[in-house]
């Protein structure tokens, strides 16, 4: 399977945060030093707050050997465990036509299609960011806040149920409804109508990189095949 690597941005904020001293005349300054006050192992790049990082498997890679793992599920544990390669110079290309055979076979192909529609929405005249690109990444943070080692089991967390169900209502989800209802419109074509294996949790999961294709930050690997909720 090739691939289909886009930007991700949570690994650029750590740069923004530990440089908000070089711009003195930032809006939310005050908002970041405070920040920074409270996370100063996190920031230091050391650790988290108690001075260690987490090394640790989640899910059933806690069970299966390395050598049953798929490469996914290698790739994944070696970036848990924290000697993988988070970033990379791998471009999608020669991408299969959309109804081709080869595209059938190939499981990110028909992402790139989809990546090149939301672009439209997510992507201003100006070439920066829009209010939908702000409002999806919330919603991917929303969507799997509510998921917790202590209760993994139950399910929960990642899996689209905050557009799938009315959880976008909650007053915790507030401003995302016009996000899901967008969400929901693109589930709807290329699950529905194009009749295309994707899942509400993967769409949701896909906006977070998405979203920053047009912003300088490194390339990471999309890996789609999300647990959804089941209704």
């Amino acid at each position: 399977m090739v691939l289909f690597h886009t930007l991700f941005a949570p690994l650029g904020a750590f740069t923004m945060l530990a440089s908000v001293d070089a711009f003195p005349g930032f809006p939310r300054l005050k908002q970041l030093m405070k920040i920074e006050a409270l996370n100063p192992a996190d920031l230091g790049n050391i650790g988290t707050d108690n001075g260690e990082d987490s090394f640790e498997l989640l899910g059933d890679l806690v069970n299966l050997s390395f050598a049953n793992l798929t490469q996914v599920g290698r790739d994944i544990t070696e970036l848990l465990m924290k000697y993988g390669a988070p970033e990379s110079d791998v471009a999608y290309s020669d991408i299969p036509p959309l109804n081709s055979a080869a595209c059938a076979e190939d499981t990110c192909c028909v992402w790139k299609y989809i990546a090149d529609e939301m672009t439209e929405v997510f992507r201003g005249e100006s070439g920066r960011c829009t209010k939908w690109a702000r409002m999806a990444v919330r919603l991917g943070f929303h969507d799997a806040g509510a998921w917790s080692r202590a209760t993994a089991y139950q399910g929960g967390g990642a899996d689209g149920s905050i557009c799938l169900t009315d959880e976008y209502t909650l007053p915790q989800n507030a401003g995302l409804e016009d996000m899901c209802t967008q969400m929901r419109a693109w589930y709807d074509e290329w699950h529905n109508q194009k009749g295309f294996d994707i899942s509400m949790a993967d769409l949701i999961r896909y906006v977070l990189p998405a979203t920053y294709t047009y912003t300088f930050y490194p390339l990471v690997p999309y890996k789609p095949g999300e647990t959804q909720i089941i209704l």
